[in-house]
């Protein structure tokens, strides 16, 4: 088999992952001998660059036969002709790009839909009803409301935050009076 290529030399060909092995002369043709006839498939190896493998088909009298290789469709035939050109698919990528921020993650993510969800439901849900009687019915709910037995949030994050406690009556000390010394 030969193979006009326009590639850097350092490639290599394998038939079967490594059964018969063909490298890449300076012309750029490569030949890989003592191939019994049957059906192959067709490798290219390089560190760089990635190629399609290729079905090549040998027969008894010695005729080739060569075509794409399609792993989700192999009844599509498509038939390569001699001498075989081969040329790179892309450039490999050995490394992924970095991700980018996107608001879009936060705002999908299922915690944030959580929250947001149901207090834009809160805030549209009065708008949307036009019955008078349902809108005054929910002005009515007390559930929003804050029981009087409760104590005040703010004053108790105030007093705890300045490290003070609650008004209450101060204690006066008591003073206590020393014994006075008997002079002698």
């Amino acid at each position: 088999m030969q193979v006009s290529a326009q590639f850097p030399i350092d490639v290599t060909l394998s038939i079967n992952g490594g059964e018969y092995l063909g490298f890449v002369r300076t012309n750029g043709k490569f030949i890989i001998s003592a191939v019994p006839s049957g059906s192959y498939v067709l490798n290219v190896n390089h560190a760089d660059l990635h190629f399609a493998p290729l079905r090549i088909e040998i027969s008894q009298s010695g005729q080739y036969r060569a075509r794409t290789l399609n792993h989700l469709r192999p009844a599509k035939v498509i038939r390569l002709t001699y001498p075989l050109e081969l040329k790179p698919l892309q450039r490999r990528k050995y490394f992924l790009d970095r991700e980018q921020w996107n608001i879009m993650d936060y705002l999908l993510n299922p915690m944030t839909l959580l929250m947001v969800v149901p207090l834009v439901l809160m805030l549209l849900l009065p708008l949307l009803i036009r019955d008078p009687e349902t809108q005054r019915e929910i002005e009515n709910m007390q559930l929003l409301q804050i029981p009087p037995t409760m104590p005040d949030l703010t004053d108790m994050l105030t007093s705890y935050l300045a490290n003070k406690r609650s008004p209450e009556k101060k204690k006066q000390p008591a003073i206590a009076e020393k014994p006075q010394k008997k002079k002698h």
